[in-house]
């Protein structure tokens, strides 16, 4: 269901892109339909090679933009499917203790690998391993902030 909620959007966006950057009928309708059955490898392509507007700038080339755009649409799709795990998780009748702990440890690893990928200060999703050369500018602000070095 969520495919097809997350998809129709991105097809619907596409579309009226394409319509709005004058691309031609077909080209429109096949970008679309294209969009919706293999979004996630098709919208990072649309994006990439898209006619651009007018004093619309498209920094790096193709391949940084491909695989920015795949990074961005897969993000999407993830944040999709942990919530549908989670939603199907904690939908579960759990009449053992073991299987209690189980959905909970899997709801866990849901939530925190979802608040990696998006939260984290670092833009990576690596925040849990950086090392500590690496938080230089959370130490310098810390050390502004409350004037003790440790």
């Amino acid at each position: 269901m969520w495919y097809i909620i997350i998809f129709g959007l991105l097809t619907l966006s596409v579309a009226f892109d394409a319509s709005r950057r004058k691309l031609g009928a077909a080209k429109t309708i096949l970008w679309a339909i294209g969009t919706f059955l293999l979004g996630v490898i098709v919208v990072p392509i649309y994006l990439a090679k898209r006619p651009l507007k007018v004093n619309e700038v498209r920094e790096g080339g193709l391949a940084w933009n491909l695989l920015k755009n795949f990074a961005l649409t897969w993000t999407i799709l993830m944040v999709a499917i942990s919530i549908s795990a989670i939603s199907a998780a904690a939908g579960t009748d759990t009449s053992s203790g073991a299987e209690a702990a189980g959905a909970a440890i899997g709801i866990g690893i849901v939530i925190v690998d979802t608040c990696r990928c998006l939260v984290c200060p670092d833009g990576r999703g690596d925040c849990i391993r950086l090392l500590p050369q690496e938080l230089s500018h959370c130490r310098a602000w810390t050390y502004r902030t409350f004037g003790a070095r440790s």
